[in-house]
């Protein structure tokens, strides 16, 4: 049984004392502990196999057979939930409107140009009785184009098309992510 001291130990592992120390704080067997002025003392094999089943502990294998860091997917979990915690946080104070209120409000100014859209032609008549009857058809039929192309639900076509990529790339996402 090999037997190193904390500054030999360190040295061996190619790490800092303060290193060390940290992983004492942590679970590294000591063989025999130091005083003020003695160091610790290490068995090289107890403390080679505790640094083994801690590698081993921070390595997981998914069910598909890969490999992942548990310290990194911690890292990146906390990293998310602080990233929730600030989205909640804007919305508490008003900074940020939530993405259905958008919505809501998109489809009402979609509506209301329709309705006032679609009584201009009326308006156009009864303020300007000698007003021809074709133009007034003509300013109809631009109104109608223009209700036409934004669609049945008050969205353009343009934009449906990209909110259902969207979607189902964010549903290929989560499928992925499993």
């Amino acid at each position: 049984m090999a037997k190193k001291n904390t500054t030999e130990i360190a040295e061996w592992y190619g790490v800092t004392n303060r290193t060390i120390h940290t992983w004492i704080k942590n679970g590294l067997p000591i063989f025999e502990k130091g005083s003020d002025n003695k160091q610790h003392i290490f068995n090289t094999e107890d403390a080679h196999s505790w640094l083994v089943e801690r590698e081993i502990a921070r390595r997981v294998v998914k069910s598909d057979g890969q490999q992942y860091d548990r310290a990194e997917e911690e890292a990146r979990l906390k990293h998310h939930q602080a990233n929730n915690e600030a989205l909640k946080e804007a919305e508490t104070t008003g900074a940020m409107i939530p993405r259905d209120l958008v919505v809501d409000l998109c489809a009402a100014t979609v509506s209301n140009a329709r309705a006032k859209l679609l009584t201009v032609s009326n308006k156009l008549k009864n303020q300007f009785p000698g007003l021809d009857d074709e133009a007034i058809n003509a300013v109809e039929d631009l109104h109608l184009q223009a209700l036409e192309d934004l669609g049945n639900d008050g969205i353009p076509r343009g934009l449906q098309e990209r909110i259902s990529r969207y979607r189902e790339d964010v549903e290929t996402a989560d499928e992925a992510n499993g």
